[in-house]
């Protein structure tokens, strides 16, 4: 055979080869690219806009249509004419769904363009959580690794929500708190004998094992324990759905009521299925099979709703502190910190300079930030759930646990980012840390703590990555700590998260070293200097807008009764039986009737359940925290005053 022949037999058996192997190759990519949501859309479904099927008709000349769209995108947008952006988005984000930036415009103008467009709270914040859950069920599901879908969405959590700068943000924070309280549940009491960071961290830890150690179907459940497949019939048979988030807001809101203190109201006024849902919740022989049905149930949720992973929430738990995920913060500091993570995967030398680390981690240490200025939440679930016309108590104080994250990731975040150095002698990191110290050693120094506030300040001032640029900064931190605290003060009392800490601090200190320890002095100084304080700040910096309503910046209620009232309520329920009971019999009748509901639902359960319980040995509920005179009227006032509240935001918004 002549060598040529030879040579082209051997090319088309190879070709053949080839194409064959080609054959499985394909069919391994495809499959892995629909796994990890890397294909586009190839058909139009019912209800897609227009430019989606035209689009997928242009075959390859897709993104030169693409690019056309975004432009057209952007000129509605300027337009204003946000709807037809909207729609314009959608087709973008359904023909190339792996465009980072169209996700981040689509959340954007949803969230901040439409949002402020609408009348009442309720749309503001529906168009606000459209856009979380675009960037968090669909645009990071098809690009699990890209920082810039992460960022936006932590910075929606960071400055829509948390922030001041909607005049409805004290709205979305309700509602952020009371889903997330629905969905895992109440998150621990603090234990007043145990209440280090890392004790904090171990029960926090603990209320999150169980859903992250869940099954992942229901036959696994009922496989586990046959006890769950009754109970969801049982459910069932009683008109509820039996999964879901329903299931889980149907819970927490009977089991809110059975424990309210006007549950005897309640009980004689409900129908018959919301009495039969509350026996069941609380029938004893179902009691570990409700706690594997929830566990799940949390599970799937987070997974499925929230596109969260449990096990990664666990991480960041006992990384960063005693997450509550009611807090805004707490899923910026999630989503933030996921990015960077993701990003880090797809990192190397050769694509360094593409890579722009530092907004992004700036996203995770505002998070920590936050959390250290309000991420100890309270808030009234049970009165938001029983009164839905009235405002609920929230009220976030400085939790000291998250002061040390920000040294401890100092060094990380200033590594990755592309304008930090050895060679610099400033660093927007440092001057931040620095900033965040400051007011730690000063809300330390107004709990009472001088010696630790003291330690705080000695080692700031020997802070290795200081910047160079300040002639003042040594002898400022040679003060001794009283005069630096007073000189800290004077020049921060304008800012609002100072005056939440000071005002705060001291009525903690009034609270825990006065009333408490029965030291009147302590408790009249530390009120005075809390009233004193809380009154410059509305005088100096209060913010007000064209109607002279309530200003969008305001930390604190303007009404201080409401302030010292809110946290007298928030620190007993925190104390022993015994340990409370002092605070409250030392404290004054108007302070007493703020603390008298959280104390019922607190701690009647434990007096009804006397057999074997030493804290109470034979006293009474009524004996120990008696019911303070005018419980009635006060009420009513409480009611008067947040209605009127609500109705005066309303209008504002419209």
């Amino acid at each position: 055979m002549p060598q040529g022949r030879m040579t082209q037999l051997i090319a088309i058996v190879v070709c053949f080869a080839l194409f064959g192997l080609s054959g499985f190759v394909s069919a391994d990519l495809t499959a892995s690219a629909g796994r990890h949501k890397l294909s586009y859309t190839e058909t139009a479904e019912e209800g897609d806009p227009p430019q989606v099927a035209l689009g997928i008709a242009m075959g390859a000349f897709r993104g030169l249509f693409v690019n056309i769209l975004w432009i057209r995108a952007n000129e509605l947008k300027e337009e204003g004419k946000y709807y037809e952006a909207v729609d314009l988005a959608r087709a973008i984000t359904r023909l190339q769904p792996r465009f980072p930036q169209v996700w981040a415009f689509h959340a954007w103008n949803m969230a901040y363009n439409i949002s402020v467009t609408t009348n009442t709270p309720s749309e503001r914040w529906n168009w606000v959580s459209q856009g979380i859950d675009l960037l968090r069920s669909e645009g990071i599901v098809h690009n699990p690794t890209d920082m810039v879908v992460h960022k936006e969405l932590a910075w929606l959590f960071l400055h829509k929500v948390q922030a001041f700068a909607d005049d409805a943000h004290w709205y979305y924070k309700l509602q952020l708190a009371a889903e997330w309280h629905e969905t895992l549940g109440p998150p621990p009491m603090p234990d007043p004998g145990n209440n280090t960071r890392a004790e904090r961290i171990a029960l926090f830890e603990a209320w999150l094992q169980p859903i992250v150690d869940a099954p992942s179907t229901m036959p696994e459940v009922v496989q586990a324990n046959p006890k769950v497949e009754e109970l969801v019939d049982r459910i069932a048979a009683l008109d509820f759905d039996p999964s879901g988030q329903r299931l889980l807001r149907n819970v927490t809101r009977v089991r809110v009521a059975r424990a309210s203190a006007v549950w005897p109201e309640l009980r004689d006024s409900a129908d018959d299925r919301f009495l039969n849902i509350t026996e069941l919740v609380h029938d004893p022989e179902f009691e570990q099979a409700w706690a594997d049905l929830l566990a799940f149930t949390r599970r799937r949720v987070l997974t499925e709703r929230y596109n969260m992973e449990p096990r990664r929430m666990l991480r960041y738990t006992s990384t960063y502190g005693p997450l509550d995920w009611r807090h805004p913060a707490s899923h910026a500091l999630y989503w933030g910190q996921k990015g960077v993570e993701g990003a880090m995967t797809r990192f190397d030398f050769v694509n360094s300079q593409n890579y722009d680390f530092i907004n992004t981690d700036r996203m995770v240490v505002h998070s920590i930030q936050e959390l250290w200025r309000t991420g100890n939440l309270w808030f009234d679930y049970n009165g938001m759930m029983l009164n839905r016309d009235q405002q609920p108590f929230y009220l976030g104080i400085p939790d000291t646990a998250y002061i040390p994250v920000y040294g401890e990731i100092l060094g990380d975040v200033s590594e990755r980012s592309y304008y930090e150095g050895d060679e610099r002698a400033y660093s927007s990191y440092a001057a931040g840390y620095e900033n965040f110290m400051k007011d730690a050693i000063r809300f330390v120094y107004r709990r009472g703590q001088r010696e630790i506030a003291n330690r705080m300040k000695n080692e700031l001032a020997t802070f290795e990555f200081a910047n160079l640029n300040d002639a003042r900064r040594a002898q400022w931190l040679a003060q001794d700590i009283d005069r630096f605290v007073q000189a800290e003060v004077a020049d921060r009392i304008g800012s609002p998260s100072v005056a939440l800490q000071e005002v705060t601090g001291s009525l903690q200190e009034a609270i825990l070293t006065g009333l408490v320890g029965g030291d009147t002095d302590v408790f009249e100084s530390a009120m005075g200097y809390a009233q004193q304080f809380h009154a410059a700040y509305l005088t100096q910096q209060l913010r007000e807008n064209a109607q002279g309503g309530i200003g969008r910046m305001e930390f604190l209620d303007r009404r201080f009764d409401f302030v010292a009232g809110q946290v007298f309520a928030s620190i007993l329920p925190m104390l022993d039986i015994d340990l409370a009971q002092q605070a409250y019999y030392n404290a004054p009748e108007d302070m007493r009737r703020w603390a008298y509901d959280e104390l019922v639902m607190r701690f009647r359960p434990v007096f009804d359940d006397e057999e074997g319980n030493p804290l109470v040995e034979g006293r009474g509920f009524d004996a120990v925290f008696p019911e303070p005179a005018g419980m009635p009227q006060f009420r009513e006032m409480v009611d008067r005053e947040f209605n009127s509240r609500r109705r005066d935001l309303q209008r504002e918004l419209k």
